[in-house]
Parts: C-alpha cells; structure tokens; sequence
C-alpha cells in the first residue's frame, strides 16, 4: 500500500416520495498508515434517474469520476455497504467485468495505479451521509454529463421502455447489489 493516498468516502440516501437519489462524497488526504488527514472536498450531488438500490454504486462511480477529474492516482474509496464493496474489490482484483453501472465502475477502477474498496462503519460514515441527504434537495442530474449517461444505461432503457411501459429507468442486464 502506497504511503500517501487519498480517500473518498461515499453514501447515497433515496427519497422515497420523490424517486430522488442523493449521493455525498467526501475525499481526503491520506497521511501514514490508516490514518486519514484533512478534507480536501465535499460533495453532494441529486440524480433524478437512479432506482432505489442502485445509489450506492452510482456514488462510487461518481467518486471513481471525482478522483480521475481531480489527477489522482492512488485512491481508496470506502462505503457502508459492504456486500457491494467486497463484491467490487474482488472483481477488480480478479480483472473480471460486470455490466451496467458496476461494469462501468470496474472500468474507471482500471485507469488509477493503486486502487482499494474499503469498508466504513455507517456510524463513521456520518458525514458523507449527510451530504447525501442534502443532495435529495439539490436540482437532480439527468443529462449527457450523468454517469448513467455515460455508461448508455439511460440511452438503453428508451428502448426497453417502448417495448415495456411499465420498465424501470434504470434496467440494467445484471445488478451487483
């Protein structure tokens, strides 16, 4: 493990009666070992073409974005859901691929010389979690610079949605969490 990495925490909070996602990223310095330094950003995003259940991935994508955008090179993103973090480290690791927006973050997690997905307990994880809350109040991201974009899931369920009215925005062939 490289000494001097940085670390972006993630959450994402759904609001129910709006179908609105809010993500929270709050990247940081890395000093020493396990010890994390000062903020460097945070952030807190609304995204209004996202199914329940998929906010949390979409996080780690938009944080994955946050740190090629930002030049860096050693990253370990940490998230409270653990099933999908064990899931994406171990199919980094192994240079498997996924489809939809976990193949999307896959590829992302390729271009960064050192990567790590990193477990944060929810009681640790308090400050990204209010970020997220607050992006469910912001205006919602559903344009070409979504990430749903571009990874073609929006782009794709204009199709399935002609052929079944009653299909989900965000239908992606296989789901990682």
């Amino acid at each position: 493990m490289p000494e001097y990495i940085h670390t972006l925490t993630v959450d994402a909070s759904h609001d129910e009666a709006t179908g609105l996602v809010g993500i929270g990223i709050v990247l940081q310095q890395r000093i020493g070992k396990g010890r994390r330094g000062p903020i460097i950003e945070q952030i807190a995003e609304c995204h209004g073409c996202v199914r329940s259940g998929q906010g949390e991935m979409l996080a780690i994508v938009r944080a994955l974005e946050v740190a090629g955008e930002r030049g860096l090179s050693h990253i370990k993103v940490r998230s409270d859901y653990n099933l999908l973090r064990r899931s994406l480290r171990a199919k980094h690791r192994e240079g498997l691929t996924d489809v939809g927006l976990g193949g999307h973050a896959l590829r992302l997690a390729r271009r960064f010389d050192w990567i790590d997905f990193g477990y944060v307990p929810r009681r640790k994880n308090q400050l990204a979690h209010s970020f997220a809350r607050q992006g469910r109040v912001l205006l919602p991201i559903c344009s070409p610079e979504c990430a749903l974009f571009r990874c073609g899931l929006v782009g794709q369920s204009a199709l399935e949605r002609e052929q079944d009215p009653n299909a989900s925005v965000f239908t992606p062939a296989s789901s990682t969490g």
